[in-house]
């Protein structure tokens, strides 16, 4: 039994190696059609995107035997629940990439741009960035999935340098003006792509930190009541529409039971408008989270969920950080054996970073998690209050590391 549950662990791998690279296949193509002025790569691109399409089906029905067979828990569960994640990104890939070569189609012949040089660059750097971003999730290699992030930047700047040329074409009355918005419209389509290859890479991340929980998932309704009554969980993570039973009818089954009704409910659901917030929220849920999320964002509103269940049971949990201490009931914090008066902002930011070991948020998920959804000020904010941490923590403020082009974590020590 275990040799077949690795044998469809290496398909997997092998199935996704093969999808990154019908992306890249389909991305080159369009892009060769452009610079070539060849309308029939919509035709080739068009053949390669239904190969892709084919993949998904594929791995996903691999997925849903593992999960529904296999039950696979820890690394094995992220990496199967990541990878059903990422086949949604890379088939994303595989549209934009028709999307440009149907613009080529539709151009006999294209007028030569300087912006078309650029052009040619971010499609390099895409394909290396999907690239990237599926060898890191085979490969297991945090830093590669890491350096997609980086690389995006390069994208960015290169959508910028386009549009700022192809404006000035515009305002100065050129005869290839409407050409030109089709390269700005085909840049677009690269930028997009390259953020899928970034979405792919940050679900990497999620499959290689250790979030310090065990997680074990549930096709069916059934199974989940029958592992209940062997063992009861920390927390529940609830989807709304299931087979057999639905997700607000097992909230309430847990809600009446003397022994499961103080468990922390979260539901994660596709149904995201305000009515089913309120009908979730009211039902009981602790917390409530609409389809898609971030996975990170999501491991840390989960510690936030259990952090809030265990000061409610008096449960006292010190974080220790090599030489630093914090208390998150108490609201203590202690540097080298001293005291260290902090803001309550700059507090919740240390205690969500220390938290979540090794997880990297980005400067919007701090802003998110620590100022809230309706905070309208600028990134430059959490930089202003990590800064301020270090200065507080002295040779402690060390364990906030900055990883370039994405945001912050907290570096290895001893929780």
């Amino acid at each position: 039994m275990r040799d077949l549950y690795e044998a469809q662990l290496a398909t997997l791998k092998n199935d996704m190696i093969r999808m990154g690279a019908l992306c890249e296949e389909a991305i080159s193509a369009a892009i060769q059609g452009l610079l070539e002025n060849d309308p029939g790569s919509a035709k080739r691109v068009s053949d390669i995107e239904s190969e892709i399409d084919d993949f998904e089906r594929d791995i996903e029905r691999l997925c849903m035997r593992l999960l529904l067979k296999q039950q696979p828990v820890a690394t094995d569960l992220r990496t199967v629940s990541s990878a059903l994640r990422m086949i949604s990104d890379l088939e994303r890939i595989g549209d934009q990439a028709f999307d440009i070569a149907d613009i080529t189609k539709n151009q006999s012949e294209h007028k030569d741009f300087a912006s078309k040089v650029h052009i040619k660059e971010m499609a390099n750097a895409v394909i290396v960035m999907v690239t990237d971003s599926v060898d890191s999730y085979v490969k297991l290699d945090q830093k590669l999935a890491e350096k997609v992030a980086t690389e995006d930047d390069n994208v960015d700047a290169l959508f910028l340098k386009i549009f700022h040329e192809i404006a000035a074409l515009i305002e100065s009355g050129d005869s290839g003006a409407e050409q030109a918005l089709d390269l700005l419209m085909i840049a677009k389509y690269l930028e997009r792509i390259g953020d899928h290859a970034v979405n792919v890479s940050e679900w990497v991340i999620y499959t290689l930190c250790n979030t310090g929980m065990d997680a074990k998932g549930f096709a069916l309704p059934s199974a989940f009541w029958n592992a209940m009554h062997e063992h009861l969980p920390d927390l529940i993570l609830l989807d709304l529409m299931l087979s057999e039973e639905g997700g607000l009818e097992i909230l309430k089954k847990v809600r009446r039971d003397s022994k499961t009704k103080s468990l922390p409910v979260m539901i994660l659901t596709a149904k995201g408008t305000e009515y089913d917030q309120v009908v979730g929220l009211d039902s009981g849920a602790d917390d409530y989270i609409t389809k898609p999320f971030g996975m990170m964002a999501l491991v840390a509103r989960v510690k936030a969920v259990l952090r809030r269940t265990e000061k409610n049971n008096g449960i006292e949990k010190v974080l220790i950080f090599g030489e630093l201490e914090v208390n998150p009931i108490r609201h203590t914090v202690f540097a080298a054996g001293e005291p260290v008066s902090l803001t309550l902002k700059e507090f919740e930011l240390l205690c969500l970073l220390l938290e979540n070991p090794g997880i990297v948020f980005t400067r919007d998920q701090l802003l998110n998690q620590i100022w809230g959804y309706s905070f309208d000020g600028e990134s430059r904010t959490v930089d202003v209050h990590v800064w301020h941490l270090r200065q507080k923590l002295g040779e402690c403020g060390k364990c906030i590391e900055t990883v370039r082009g994405i945001g912050y974590r907290a570096g290895d020590g001893n929780l």
